[in-house]
């Protein structure tokens, strides 16, 4: 419970919601943002209204954000160099996978999470972290998103990882970016002391367990990520169950597909998790590496079961179900393409 945190809103029959901007009186500490309307904007965020929108007030936010980087459809990735020196087809690419236990309304305390799982990426030679969907937050922060104090409390979560993630791993985060009005399901890439890349989750479920139209915008352009040569995209958990974002981020030249994910249990959910990954690598053949949330949040469970698949849809590894895990992962490039090299599978 986050008492006195909680907006105001209405839930109707139909699905529809009203939020702080349709009640009535708005509680104290709340804030009025552009909700996610299902008339105007589909699944795959046709439209790109907020894009334009926030372009034209660019600077002045540029000048606002305590962690400044690009904005969407910006340069997100620079040229295709290594941090290290060597040679990229020699050196394999690991990736470290911080399959964490996260509370919603815990900034502070998640914050201290990410620079942990930082530190263990660093200690063992990865080049990039990665943690879950909405990390910084906690999922699904809900209400709590709308409340001026909780933005305020992610905003200088996202200066203090800035300053204190390791300069030698990429930190890519999950966490609710705030723009003008409106809100997005964001993947940040933490470089240099600063948010080198930025994601906007694309494809935004409203769906059984799931009501994010109510709070986020969606994205509408792949991010790319230059990191040890290589080039790989980033997309936030529904991208994937969608065909578009992974094709766009394809033909924008990617080499690997970084999946972060707050993924609720259900019957059979592993299995369908790894048939529609499996489906997404044939499509775009290249290879995907999918980390997920653990842990309870009301009446949703995350069982992580975090993995990596290659290109041929072969599974090279699975974190354990039911638990925090991490592991550290190894891509090279073989023939002009990536590869993982397998590792160890959970049941």
């Amino acid at each position: 419970r986050h008492d006195g945190l909680i907006a105001r809103g209405t839930r109707y029959r139909d699905g529809q919601t009203a939020g702080p901007q349709g009640s009535e009186r708005q509680g104290e500490g709340e804030e009025q943002y552009q909700v996610q309307d299902e008339a105007q904007v589909g699944r795959q965020g046709e439209g790109g209204g907020p894009v334009q929108a926030e372009r034209q007030g660019k600077d002045q936010a540029k000048r606002q954000d305590p962690c400044p980087g690009p904005f969407e459809g910006e340069e997100s990735h620079a040229p295709l160099t290594r941090r290290s020196g060597g040679h990229a087809v020699d050196t394999p690419l690991r990736i470290f996978l911080a399959q964490y236990d996260l509370c919603v309304g815990d900034v502070d305390g998640n914050s201290h999470r990410v620079l942990e799982a930082a530190s263990a990426a660093a200690k063992a030679g990865a080049h990039v972290a990665l943690l879950p969907e909405l990390a910084l937050a906690g999922y699904p922060p809900e209400d709590l998103l709308f409340h001026s104090g909780f933005r305020r409390q992610v905003q200088a979560a996202m200066q203090r990882l800035c300053a204190d993630a390791p300069a030698n791993v990429d930190v890519v985060v999950g966490y609710p970016e705030y723009r003008d009005k409106s809100i997005y399901n964001s993947a940040a890439v933490l470089r240099g002391g600063r948010v080198y890349a930025n994601h906007r989750k694309q494809a935004l479920p409203n769906y059984r367990v799931f009501d994010e139209k109510r709070y986020f915008r969606p994205g509408s352009a792949p991010t790319l990520l230059d990191v040890q040569g290589a080039r790989v995209a980033l997309l936030v958990c529904e991208d994937l169950w969608e065909a578009e974002p992974a094709r766009a981020a394809h033909a924008a030249g990617a080499e690997a597909l970084f999946v972060i994910n707050a993924s609720p249990y259900q019957m059979r959910k592993q299995r369908e998790r790894e048939a529609v990954a499996r489906q997404r690598v044939a499509e775009v053949r290249l290879p995907l590496v999918y980390v997920n949330l653990v842990g309870g949040q009301d009446e949703l469970v995350f069982d992580g079961n975090s993995f990596v698949m290659s290109a041929d849809g072969t599974v090279t590894h699975r974190l354990p179900a039911w638990c925090e895990a991490t592991a550290a992962v190894d891509l090279v490039r073989r023939d002009g393409r990536l590869e993982p090299i397998p590792g160890e599978i959970a049941p």
